[in-house]
């Protein structure tokens, strides 16, 4: 006969039943009164649900009693709940318990007992032997379990059992789905896990598998399932049925409790819940060491000051189980906190966790740059070497921060060495670009637009660009839309067929489509461009509220270009919205933009207002006119005559303004003109005027026609112009 065995008082039931809840209703008072009147099966349903939490608040130590004392009384379920339960807990006395349990159950006879003593041998598998005792128990219960027989086929099919043929496969395969049509769980489980594991797309076949499990009630299947339809998605429409799945499955799975709790955290489907999410994670940490982690972290954000140093203690607990992910997310609040000794601390605790040595280093490489080390943290060598050592255990950032260097040595390097220096970095940029790392596609695509040793053909660079816009880099998004505007442009100036025409404005439609969504990511570039497209209804329909938008958007984020076009556009909306535009422009002007602060001293110096233009005017205007620039020259030359800016030698604002003028600057010939043809600071001379008001005219100006309308001969013709009298020649007026 089975003795009793020796635990605590918590493990047993108690002397004296709990009460009755006063206030419950229903299902819940039924079950309670039938658990305290001695029906073995509601103790243990009362008791699997205050374990689990399920249809009632979780309470473990109480759910332990109600399932002992149904134990006790000969239920089966109570006894394989019970050895389940203490199975998860890894303590040598809970094991012990577990088996005196599995022990208990094993008498009866029963093949669900069987089938669960085999599956905690394989769970436990505490030696060579393990896999034959479980098939032993397996095939001991498959005389009349459907379940146990799947499981021993499963094990045949894994090679588990010794390796088979591809006929005797087959023929597993072939029995396991006339079990699952069958109806058996575990054969439909196992057909669904064949089918995720030998195709990289999971179909129908697969899905249906699971389905039918996950209807049946198996948790397992049910969280696959869900795991399987969520994929990658994150809308509350898209993630309706994996949520569905995955709730169910919580009821009992720990794994499922785990992910739900991640998913609530997250908001992943779901409005966000902490409280919810904190529920499912406190269940599974009962089980999952990991939960502990995802617990803590929850804990420690919350603005209550106990629940955050509840979440701190958590963290801690699982730190000191071995758990990287908390050694890293202490170190990570001690950087927080400003306490580097802590967190360098942290990070070492951690060990080979690629984070922790990725932060370790950055950590030291901060220190060594700006020299505040403190002796307590690797030097930079050593810092390096813990960011290789992070890369090669396929941490992308530490992957971009290696190639970064090599880059940065092959600069200084030459020859062969800095072209071998740069193959390298392109091969430590391959290997983050396949883990879909954005950035390093982006620098590795630039690489290849250079043709840098050891990068992809030049062909390859805008696919590498497209990939990293579709994973979100706005950089890649912009050089992207920027390449199919071009073809586009191309496209429609008639240089291709119609049909090429027609797709060049899809790809301007696609164009316009990631520019838009960059700007939502927030790229000021993007949003400029974009709007851009907008104000001037290029490829798409001309809006300009929704441009002004777009400029806005970028002038908010600081940026040059969106505070002039955004003061462009409002000068061209009218009278109503002129002061809005200057004042948008001479922010543009404050910031460094060339054309805002050219537009500027324009303005300023039309209305005779020094005040308009900044302490950048005397700088900006001697640097066009360096550049040789004709309107540059002139705004100089009149700044200059008003005394805004000093001369740096006498007549220079006339040779400006004759410099102007000789490239063929409009209004530097009509000033020019005025002061030849009214004697401004130089000696008359209409003709000279004459010539200045003609070349204008020629170029399209009808204030220059109008005044060489106006301008009276003059007398004399000027001595350089007179030409030689001669027999048989005139001279012609002045």
């Amino acid at each position: 006969m089975t003795s009793k065995p020796d635990c605590p008082a918590s493990d047993l039931p108690p002397s004296s039943p709990p009460a009755i809840p006063s206030a419950e209703a229903g299902a819940k008072d039924e079950l309670s009164a039938l658990a305290h009147a001695g029906r073995p099966w509601a103790q243990a349903e009362l008791g699997t649900q205050l374990l689990y939490g399920r249809s009632r608040p979780a309470n473990q130590p109480c759910g332990l009693c109600w399932l002992a004392k149904a134990a006790h009384a000969g239920d089966l379920d109570a006894m394989l709940g019970l050895s389940q339960w203490f199975l998860a807990r890894t303590p040598a006395y809970n094991l012990v318990l577990s088996h005196f349990w599995f022990t208990k159950a094993l008498s009866t006879g029963s093949p669900l007992a069987l089938e669960r003593a085999g599956d905690a041998v394989l769970a436990l598998n505490l030696g060579p032997g393990a896999v034959q005792e479980a098939a032993r128990l397996y095939k001991a219960g498959s005389v009349s379990s459907p379940n146990c027989l799947a499981k021993l086929l499963d094990l045949r099919v894994k090679g588990r059992l010794g390796k088979l043929s591809l006929r005797d496969r087959r023929a597993c395969m072939d029995r396991l789905a006339h079990l699952a049509r069958e109806g058996s769980l575990h054969a439909l489980r196992v057909m669904g896990e064949n089918c995720l594991v030998r195709r990289h797309r999971p179909g129908r076949a697969c899905i249906g598998w699971l389905s039918a499990a996950a209807e049946r009630g198996d948790r397992t299947c049910q969280r696959k399932l869900a795991l399987l339809l969520a994929g990658s998605k994150t809308s509350r429409n898209a993630m309706a049925a994996p949520w569905h799945w995955m709730e169910l499955a919580a009821e009992e799975d720990p794994e499922a409790q785990y992910e739900a709790g991640v998913w609530l955290a997250a908001g992943r489907g779901c409005k966000a819940d902490p409280r919810r999410a904190e529920h499912f994670l406190r269940l599974a940490s009962a089980v999952l060491p990991k939960a502990l982690v995802r617990l803590g972290i929850l804990l420690a954000g919350d603005a209550d000051a106990g629940r955050r140093a509840e979440g701190t203690a958590i963290l801690v607990r699982a730190a000191s189980l071995g758990l990287s992910e908390a050694c890293f997310e202490l170190g990570n609040m001690a950087l927080a906190e400003r306490n580097e000794a802590e967190a360098a601390f942290r990070f070492l605790q951690a060990g080979r966790h690629a984070p922790s040595l990725r932060r370790l280093a950055e950590m030291a490489l901060e220190a060594a740059k700006t020299g505040k080390g403190d002796g307590k943290l690797p030097d930079e060598d050593s810092a390096w070497q813990f960011m290789a050592q992070a890369a090669s255990l396929d941490d992308a950032e530490a992957m971009l921060a290696m190639a970064r260097r090599k880059l940065s040595l092959a600069e200084q390097a030459k020859g062969s060495a800095s072209a071998a220096l740069t193959g390298e970095a392109c091969s430590i940029l391959k290997d983050a670009c396949r883990k879909d790392h954005p950035q390093a596609l982006h620098e590795l695509a630039l690489l290849a637009a250079q043709g840098a040793p050891g990068a992809p053909d030049r062909s390859d660079a805008m696919k590498l660009h497209a990939k990293a816009a579709s994973l979100g880099h706005v950089d890649s998004m912009e050089m992207q839309a920027k390449d199919l505007l071009d073809q586009a442009r191309k496209a429609a100036k008639g240089r291709q067929g119609p049909a090429t025409k027609g797709h060049g404005l899809m790809r301007a439609a696609k164009a316009a489509g990631i520019l838009r969504r960059a700007a939502e990511l927030g790229s000021a570039t993007s949003a400029v461009l974009y709007g851009i497209l907008l104000e001037e209804g290029i490829f798409v329909h001309r809006d300009w509220r929704l441009a002004l938008s777009c400029f806005r958007k970028a002038a908010l984020a600081g940026a040059s270009e969106g505070h002039y076009h955004l003061g462009r556009l409002l000068l061209k909306m009218g009278a109503d919205c002129e002061a809005e535009g200057w004042s948008a422009l001479a922010k543009a002007a404050e910031l460094g933009h060339a054309d805002a602060r050219t537009g500027m001293a324009r303005r300023s110096l039309a209305c005779g207002d020094p005040s308009l233009a900044g302490g950048w005017l005397d700088r900006h205007l001697h640097g066009l006119a360096d550049q040789e620039d004709p309107e540059g020259m002139r705004l100089l030359s009149e700044a200059i005559e008003r005394g805004w800016i000093a001369s740096s030698k006498a007549g220079e604002a006339h040779a400006l303004l004759a410099r102007a003028a000789g490239k063929g600057d409009v209004e530097a010939l009509i000033r020019l003109g005025d002061k030849h043809a009214k004697g401004i600071g130089i000696d008359q001379n209409r003709e000279r005027a004459r010539q200045c008001y003609a070349q204008a005219a020629r170029q399209g100006s009808k204030e220059a026609l109008d005044r060489l309308k106006s301008l009276p001969w003059q007398s004399d013709a000027a001595p350089w112009k007179a030409e030689a009298k001669g027999p048989g020649r005139r001279r012609k007026p002045g």
